[in-house]
């Protein structure tokens, strides 16, 4: 084993016992990455670690999941382990939809579940520490995105496309890129997730603007779209073909049928993607930096200023989350709270006020 030796007579022992150097959780939640500081069995020096080798601790810490196993282990490409490995895959199934606030931590099940070549055994107090669940309203800023590779994804796709076809999601600071494979027809794409269990009360609009560029040997574009889960089928948000490779905003908004969208886990699917195919010769390649959503439950009670150059309409809490809002407006008997958001929201009005906890916020316009 690579570790420290101690020396006895004429022989060197290793006395080192392996320690969990790592753990890292995947964006989809779907697995957590344990990294050791040497290569681990399940007995002295041979052997394959199993699940029941490996003790997961949830705990929900207020959130919407509700729990967390572990289902498997495999390497970091996804094939069996064959023993002797320093990076190891737990594969984790979560219960519920998580809000982000869930935490998973890994420890050996007991002193005698992973040993080293030399037959040092990892500590039962040795962990991955808390790794977070990334809430499924999130990634990419703002939303959960879907491996290709993942189990998840064909599940989510619905008929349209193959979740073979493609290859892994690369994260490069906030750039998300996808690129497809050398096969005619194939596009990159991306999935987001939405999850409007987190949202107290109705939706009762949809807004989304994707910052999104691809390239293809055809022409270079994004489209986009979103599940109508109703008559099961995508429907299309908008499709931009640039003439040079660049940033591309495509942007939803809707009031109208706004539960035709969220399927019966709460998700609102939307599926980005190449608006050209890969060809023989050619990657189609597709980056999204910036996917942001915002689930309105806020309503319109008529509430309107005009800003020198139009008339707004002011955005009101729903009355079912509460007098919320520190900005309160009394209309036929009822006390509405003023909808207030951060001066740099998509959706701030240039109407703002001071608040005694927050500072200066805008009032959240409801136009589109």
């Amino acid at each position: 084993a690579e570790n420290e030796q101690t020396w006895s007579g004429v022989y060197w022992l290793d006395t080192i016992e392996p320690t969990i150097d790592a753990g890292a959780m995947a964006l989809d939640n779907s697995y957590v990455e344990i990294t050791f500081n040497e290569a681990v069995y399940m007995s002295l020096g041979s052997g394959v670690l199993e699940v029941t080798d490996f003790a997961l601790t949830f705990v929900a810490n207020g959130g919407t999941a509700t729990g967390a196993v572990i289902t498997g282990l495999t390497k970091t490409d996804g094939t069996a382990l064959a023993g002797g490995e320093s990076v190891v895959r737990a594969q984790i199934t979560v219960t519920g939809l998580p809000a982000g606030t869930e935490t998973v931590e890994i420890k050996p099940t007991d002193g005698t579940s992973i040993y080293d070549i030399a037959g040092n055994t990892a500590l039962i107090t040795e962990t991955t520490g808390a790794l977070t669940l990334r809430d499924t309203t999130y990634l990419a800023f703002e939303a959960v995105l879907v491996d290709p590779t993942s189990t998840n994804f064909s599940d989510f796709m619905g008929v349209e496309f193959i979740a073979g076809a493609y290859t892994n999601v690369v994260e490069d600071d906030t750039n998300y890129e996808n690129t497809s494979t050398f096969l005619v027809d194939e596009t990159a794409t991306q999935l987001f997730l939405y999850n409007t269990n987190a949202i107290t009360g109705t939706v009762n609009r949809l807004s989304f603007h994707i910052i999104a560029a691809a390239t293809a040997e055809a022409g270079n574009g994004v489209t986009a779209k979103i599940w109508n889960d109703l008559t099961g089928t995508w429907e299309a948000i908008d499709t931009n073909t640039d003439g040079a490779m660049g940033t591309t905003a495509l942007v939803y908004d809707s009031a109208v049928d706004v539960e035709n969208y969220i399927d019966d886990s709460g998700i609102v699917r939307v599926l980005v993607y190449s608006t050209n195919p890969a060809t023989a010769g050619q990657n189609a390649v597709l980056s999204t930096d910036w996917a942001y959503r915002r689930l309105w439950n806020e309503i319109n009670i008529g509430l309107q200023y005009f800003d020198g150059v139009e008339v707004i309409d002011v955005a009101i809490e729903p009355t079912e989350i509460g007098e919320n809002s520190p900005l309160r407006i009394h209309k036929g008997g009822v006390n509405y709270g003023i909808s207030l958001v951060d001066s740099d929201d998509p959706y701030a009005s240039k109407m703002q006020s001071k608040t005694a906890n927050d500072g200066v916020k805008a009032w959240l316009k409801w136009n589109r």
